[in-house]
Parts: structure tokens; sequence; C-alpha cells
């Protein structure tokens, strides 16, 4: 799987950073779950979206294993309001075997230790309704800088 990321860090309002969290897919739930890499079972944390609004964004787990190539670039936007950062925005764009784009949004400082479960893992995982898992290598430099402000329950 190859990848590309990139950060951006957005001085809004409250009103604009609730638009701008309103706009991903709906999270049912985080949790950690396992997925195989190189004949190691890894434990990931992992998100699994609401199959009614998006369906092909729940289904990605389900194609990607039983296609080998795969390719995705990942935004992180930390949308801050005033001094603290309200929402940790990832934007995941797949481009092989499918074609797909979508918004994941956490709450700062509410999912901050699913979050750092992410950092410490370099990843995340999408689980479909059959527990099959996804699982998106990233760079987690600038998510490490976003939770640091968190710290504390600041935001």
């Amino acid at each position: 799987m190859s990848e590309q990321y990139f950060t951006y860090f957005t001085l809004v309002t409250a009103a604009e950073a609730q638009n701008l969290a309103a706009a991903a897919v709906p999270i049912k739930s985080c949790s950690v779950g396992e997925v195989e890499v190189k004949g190691q079972r890894l434990a990931v944390p992992v998100v699994q979206v609401d199959e009614r609004t998006r369906p092909d964004v729940a289904d990605l787990p389900r194609v990607h294993l039983t296609e080998t190539a795969s390719d995705f670039h990942h935004w992180w936007h930390f949308v801050v309001t005033g001094t603290s950062v309200g929402y940790a925005l990832c934007d995941i764009e797949v481009r092989r075997p499918v074609t797909c784009l979508f918004r994941l949004a956490f709450t700062l400082p509410t999912e901050r230790p699913f979050l750092i479960q992410v950092v410490q893992a370099r990843g995340l995982g999408l689980v479909d309704s059959a527990q099959r898992v996804l699982l998106f290598p990233m760079q987690t430099a600038a998510l490490v800088q976003a939770l640091a402000a968190t710290e504390g329950g600041t935001a």
C-alpha cells in the first residue's frame, strides 16, 4: 500500500468547525481490532462507519481483501477555534483498486485516547460489519502535535 500525507491547521469559528466536522462519515464505533501484517497479528485502532450513509466506505475492507495493490492519500486537518483544537479531521482518498474519498471527524479532547492509539500504531483501521479490517498506515507527527495542544482537556 502506498501513501502520501498532508497536514493542515485551520483557524475557524465554532460554527465553521461544526460544519467541517458535519461533512464527515458518521462513526459508529472506535475500538481496537486485529490485522495481519507480514504474518503477524497486530492490534490496531479501528473505526466502523455508518454503512447507511456511505456504503462505499463501509465496503472498502471487503474490496481490499480481494485486491492486493492499493494506493491512498490522507490529510489531517486540525480545526482550531480561538486557541484550542476542536476537531482532528482525517480525509482519506483511496485511489486503487477503487476510488473513494471520505472524512473521519474526531472530537478533541473527547477522542484523544483513541487518537493516541492511532499514533502508537502509526495507523488507523477501517472495520466492516464482518470484522474485516483495512489498515491505513499513517504519518502521525502532526497528530502528535495536535494531541499535545489538547493535553489536559483545554480544547
